[in-house]
């Protein structure tokens, strides 16, 4: 998901008033201007869309990121953050803030899937009630406990430590049509699993309004900074040529 600026009506118009020797300048001037245009777009783009989320994730402040001009790829980009170390990349968890629609299935929801204590056309979303971190989301530290206290996730390692650190059947996914459980994984605490209180709930597959012109806004940037960039960037080059 990126945008690529269109940079020749400028340069054209540019070029029609400069003579042989200093149309020479053009591609490093444009390279130059490309790439700083880039820049600003990056930031206004990433700007717009910290204020849109709710408190975004450090992930998604990073999210937005750019590729400068140069002599060999003349062309310069802005794009969204297409992998994560260990988690899911912003191309897939803003795609339906960006084009509508349902998001995909998060990991631990696939794996939730396969065992069949869900279905492929739900999600998991937090309970009400249940403490999240500050971005709002349940931590990656009490998915891997509930997946590996259900013996559905982890190393052989990581649930020998939780079942030796007393977790085991602590949480539970109730059979479908309970009277008393709707459907999601839920968690025994207080003395002796005594109470009981919900973590995730599994509900339809939500669908997304577009919220955030990650296309409209990068290209509206470049219209307005481009020829700036270029008349600035021609006039350095110009400059500072050799003689």
């Amino acid at each position: 998901m990126n945008i690529k600026f269109e940079t020749k009506g400028a340069i054209d118009k540019l070029t029609k008033r400069l003579n042989d020797i200093e149309k020479k300048h053009i591609p490093f001037a444009g390279r130059i201007a490309a790439t700083n245009t880039v820049v600003k777009a990056r930031k206004k783009v990433q700007e717009e869309l910290n204020s849109v989320i709710d408190r975004p994730t450090r992930m998604t402040q990073k999210a937005v990121l750019y590729e400068k001009s140069t002599h060999k790829k003349p062309s310069a980009r802005v794009f969204l953050r297409d992998r994560a170390q260990g988690g899911t990349p912003p191309t897939r968890f803003l795609k339906p803030l960006i084009e509508g629609g349902g998001r995909n299935m998060k990991a631990f929801e696939k794996i939730l899937a396969r065992r069949g204590l869900m279905l492929w056309g739900e999600r998991a979303v937090p309970a009400k009630g249940f403490k999240l971190n500050r971005y709002g989301n349940i931590t990656g530290g009490m998915i891997k406990k509930m997946l590996s206290d259900l013996r559905i996730g982890g190393s052989k390692e990581q649930r020998q430590q939780y079942r030796a650190e007393g977790v085991k059947g602590m949480f539970f996914v109730p059979k479908r049509n309970h009277p008393s459980f709707p459907p999601g994984v839920y968690m025994r605490y207080g003395r002796g699993g005594s109470k009981v209180r919900g973590i995730l709930m599994f509900v339809k597959k939500p669908t997304y309004k577009k919220r955030f012109d990650f296309h409209g806004l990068a290209s509206k940037v470049a219209t307005k900074h481009f020829p700036r960039e270029l008349s600035k960037a021609f006039k350095h080059a110009w400059n500072t040529r050799k003689r």
